[in-house]
């Protein structure tokens, strides 16, 4: 099973530790960060319940979704890694990267259709992406 330490103490300051507040808004932070060392470790289902966490409060907007969303692809969870995506893009249609993460899951998930248009959706904001141009690439030689 995979676990993340959590420390209880944010840092210290002049040789005295510094605990987190109970403000959501640090209680985010630190579910994100937990988050992002779960994720890095490969613990995505670990990754997904506290990015979750993040989300639920308040941290309700398109990135924190779109790292979710990653977290649900490698949990292997396309469809719910898709609605995170859609969610992110509902919040933030200019973003990129979830464009990329909708495009991944679509892809993964045998959609590739869908995953062509939604890597044509990024593309018109940032056309030299490498990432969507691969993906794209990938998407279209499976339609054929």
């Amino acid at each position: 099973m995979c676990t993340v330490q959590r420390p209880s103490a944010v840092g210290s300051k002049g040789g005295r530790t510094q605990f987190c507040s109970d403000s959501a808004d640090q209680k985010v932070r630190q579910a994100v960060s937990n988050a992002k060392k779960a994720y890095a470790a490969g613990c995505y289902d670990e990754a997904v319940q506290l990015f979750t966490t993040a989300v639920s409060l308040g941290g309700d907007d398109a990135l924190q979704l779109c790292n979710r969303s990653a977290a649900l692809f490698g949990a292997r969870n396309f469809e719910a890694a898709v609605r995170d995506a859609i969610r992110a893009l509902a919040l933030d249609p200019c973003s990129k990267k979830a464009y990329y993460r909708l495009a991944s899951a679509l892809e993964a998930s045998g959609h590739h259709t869908l995953a062509r248009a939604a890597c044509d959706k990024g593309l018109v904001l940032s056309p030299c992406n490498s990432q969507l141009l691969s993906l794209r690439a990938t998407a279209e030689a499976r339609i054929r």
